[in-house]
Order: structure tokens, then C-alpha cells, then sequence
């Protein structure tokens, strides 16, 4: 016994041949319990290992794949000389040009191909010191005279640049090699915003005549310095292009893109591409319009994603076609009878905002304490009480029309009445989209309770 003990008192462990035993001198119960005992006791520490694995892990991009999107229209000039025109140019040129500024989402404008920027004291002076590793797509060092000839393109009357007109007095000069300096004849605010027009490699573009460069290949085959760089487009037998691809511009002096390939495919209506989307032939569409969201929010398979877009409806008065919009009181009462709050609501299903001036957020120059006029029908009535109608003069041959109608009286009693019931006649000019239509047609019945008549024209 004595011998027994003392080799049983060597060991404070059992070993692994003592452990295989365990089971011959466990009852069948206790090996229930065994077994439930040890499978909790793996699921708790497997838990703990992924719960420890889960929130220390940080998801990080990888390079790589293709996207494929469908876009309304057909590709012109993806030129920054005129891609403002055209929807299809704008998005493109956006991915393959860029320029001395960047608009952020968050910070605002952020410098780009510009390093660092500074404004003078009489706000007259806006110089740029441009980056040192900028290049363009075909290895070409951006320099300052590239600045100087994208500017002076856009000023000069031959390119016929859209854009001429935000840069009428502008003088643009060379400080040193890495610097370039614009002068304004008047400070501006806005002028900042202007200058993230993409820039042109002049080694190629001065090549070309000013009046040749709508027909240059480069428009349609574009060397920029952005993110992404031209690789190749198809077209049809008509000679209309089908799909237009971009590929990562590796050397880009910025944070390189990750999907590898864009390729984009054209299709002359939303129909059309949003059958492309339900075919999976692409990917995604640009724009869905409103009157088709429901079509598509309740697909597992796609995802809605509704960012806001600077872009804005306004309703404007042309005070020179109808001398009765001068008139303040008009003008306020519309604004009182409009309940942009339901609008929203009913056709944007509450995805807009109400602005209150043409400069949105995020753009310089907002002011953020501008307050439209507030849905008032009271007010918006008590205005209209005060408005004075300017009956149209009455010529000869209108009144010797009317004394000789043979019209019903029945008839002109009721076209009478009806021209009381309405105490102004507007026309409301729209383009002739369905989100449009229904958005006159609320303003039309909203306008209608303060005895404004508002005749739609789509075009």
C-alpha cells in the first residue's frame, strides 16, 4: 500500500492512459453528463475565440473586379471643355480628368492636383502650388502651362466652351515652375468651385486647331489624370457606342481606385436600361425614376442607394412674358400656396430636401438661416385680395367678334363664370418627364385654391 501511494504521489495529473479508463468506471448517466459538459465547454470557448476574432477585425478594400453600369444618353465629349452639357460626358470625365480643386462630400473643396492653395487679402488673387508626382495618363508631368492652356481653351470663343462664362475676366498667370496665379477683376465666392473643371494635357491638345477640337479623337479617347484612364469602347453598326470601359490608373498621384474595370453600357431611355438591369446585362442604373422605385425596393438582389445629388427644381416667373408676376404680392402668395412639405412627400416618397435659395449645402456662399415662405392658404388668399387684375386691352376685332357670335348664351355664360372663377392665367413650362408632369399637376391643384388657373405645356 505504502509502494501504491507513494507512485499515485508522483503525479498531480492524470495521464493520458488514466483518462481513457475514465469512461469503464463512469456510469451510463454520468457519461451524459460528460459529454454535455465537454460540448458546452468547446461552444464557449469557440464563441469566445470568434467573439474576440469579430470585434478586433478591421474590413479593409481589395483590388480587383469589374462593375457594370447602364447610363441614359450616349458619350459626346468627355472633354472638361464641354462635358457639362451631357450627363453621360459628366460622369466619365469626372473618373478620367481632375482638377486644381476636388469637391469632398465632408470637407468641401479640397485641394487636388494643387498641393496647397491661398487667397490674397482683397480676395482678388487665388495662386496654386501643383503637386510634383501629378501626371497625366500618358506619363506626361502635369505642369503650369497645362493650367494656363486648359484655361485660356476655355475662355477663347473658337473651342465654344459652355464653360466661357464663368471665367469673363479672369487673368491666369505663371508665379514659377510649380505655381500659377488667377487674377479677378472682383472678388467672388464662387469662384473656387469653378476651378474643379478637369485640366488638358497641352502637349496633345495644342496640337489641334480650336475649331477642330469638337471632332478630335482625344474626346472620345481622353488622356486626363484621374482615377481612372480610357481602355477601350465598342460600337454598333449604326456607329452608335454601346459600352465604354475604364481601367484603374495605377499611377495615379492620389488614393488608387479598387475596382479594376468600369465599363459602362448606353441606352437611349430608362425602360430600356432598367430592363438591361432586370436581365442582369448590368449591374446598376445611374438614375430610377421615381415612379419606378417601388418596382425594385423590395429585390433582395439589388440594393437602393439614394445619395443626394446637387441638383435642384425650382419653379421660376418670367415677370417679362406676364406683367402680372411683377406684382410682389402674386409672387408671395404662390409661394404661401405651394405645400412643398406634401410634395415631397407624395412624389419623392420624402427623398429631398426643401431648399430655400439656389446655393445648396455645401457649395460656398450657403446660409444656412434663410427661411422660405411657410405653407399659408390664409395668407396666400389675403395676398391675392390685394392684387389688382390687369384685364388685357380690348382691340376692334374683338369686340366686333363678339357682338357678332352666334355662339348658345348658355354657352358664353358659362365661359364667363369660368373666367371668374380664376382671378390670374398662368403657363407652367415643363420638361415633358412623368416626375415633372405630376409635380406641375400638384401646383396646379394647389394653385387652384387661391383662384390662380395654371395652364401645363410639357416640351
Amino acid at each position: 500500500m505504502r509502494q501504491v501511494l507513494s507512485v499515485s504521489t508522483q503525479r498531480k495529473f492524470p495521464s493520458w492512459k488514466q483518462w481513457k479508463q475514465l469512461p469503464t468506471v463512469l456510469s451510463r448517466t454520468d457519461k451524459h453528463i460528460s459529454n454535455i459538459a465537454i460540448w458546452l465547454i468547446m461552444l464557449s470557448i469557440t464563441s469566445i475565440v470568434l467573439s474576440y476574432v469579430l470585434s478586433h477585425r478591421i474590413e479593409i478594400p481589395t483590388f480587383g473586379g469589374e462593375y457594370t453600369e447602364g447610363l441614359i444618353g450616349e458619350p459626346q465629349f468627355i472633354n472638361p471643355l464641354y462635358a457639362t452639357t451631357n450627363d453621360v460626358d459628366a460622369d466619365i470625365a469626372y473618373l478620367v480628368y481632375s482638377g486644381l480643386i476636388a469637391s469632398d462630400p465632408v470637407k468641401g473643396l479640397v485641394p487636388d492636383l494643387a498641393e496647397e492653395y491661398w487667397i490674397s487679402e482683397d480676395g482678388k488673387t487665388i495662386s496654386f502650388r501643383l503637386r510634383e508626382n501629378a501626371k497625366f495618363h500618358n506619363d506626361d508631368p502635369i505642369l503650369v502651362q497645362d493650367v494656363i492652356f486648359t484655361i485660356n481653351a476655355i475662355q477663347n470663343p473658337a473651342y465654344r466652351s459652355p464653360l466661357a462664362s464663368r471665367f469673363e475676366g479672369v487673368t491666369v498667370n505663371q508665379d514659377d515652375d510649380r505655381t500659377v496665379s488667377f487674377v479677378l477683376e472682383t472678388p467672388s465666392t464662387t469662384f473656387l468651385e469653378s476651378l474643379t473643371v478637369g485640366i488638358l494635357p497641352s502637349s496633345v491638345w495644342s496640337e489641334i486647331l480650336p475649331q477642330n477640337a469638337p471632332l478630335a479623337a482625344l474626346n472620345l479617347q481622353p488622356i486626363g489624370s484621374g482615377p481612372y484612364e480610357f481602355a477601350e469602347f465598342t460600337k454598333d453598326k449604326r456607329g452608335s457606342i454601346r459600352s465604354y470601359t475604364l481601367k484603374t490608373n495605377r499611377d495615379y498621384y492620389n488614393s488608387t481606385a479598387y475596382i479594376e474595370r468600369l465599363t459602362f453600357k448606353f441606352y437611349s431611355d430608362t425602360d430600356e436600361a432598367l430592363d438591361a438591369l432586370e436581365q442582369k446585362y448590368i449591374e446598376g442604373v445611374s438614375v430610377i425614376p421615381y415612379a419606378n422605385v417601388s418596382t425594385f425596393e423590395g429585390k433582395k438582389t439589388l440594393n437602393l442607394h439614394r445619395p443626394y445629388l446637387p441638383q435642384e427644381v425650382v419653379l421660376y416667373f418670367n415677370q417679362k412674358a406676364n406683367e402680372q408676376l411683377k406684382d410682389l404680392n402674386v409672387r408671395t402668395a404662390i409661394a404661401h400656396a405651394i405645400d412643398r412639405a406634401t410634395i415631397i412627400q407624395t412624389l419623392f416618397q420624402g427623398n429631398v430636401r426643401a431648399i430655400e435659395a439656389p446655393i445648396l449645402p455645401g457649395m460656398t456662399g450657403y446660409f444656412s438661416d434663410l427661411h422660405a415662405q411657410a405653407f399659408d392658404l390664409t395668407q396666400a388668399r389675403s395676398l391675392m385680395e390685394n392684387v389688382k387684375i390687369q384685364e388685357p386691352p380690348k382691340t376692334e376685332e374683338t369686340e366686333s367678334t363678339t357682338e357678332s357670335t352666334t355662339e348658345p348664351t348658355e354657352e358664353i355664360e358659362t365661359e364667363e363664370s369660368s373666367s371668374r372663377s380664376s382671378k390670374l392665367t398662368f403657363t407652367l413650362t415643363i420638361v415633358d418627364r412623368p416626375e415633372f408632369q405630376t409635380l406641375a399637376t400638384l401646383i396646379q391643384e394647389e394653385l387652384s385654391q387661391i383662384d390662380i388657373h395654371v395652364e401645363i405645356i410639357p416640351v
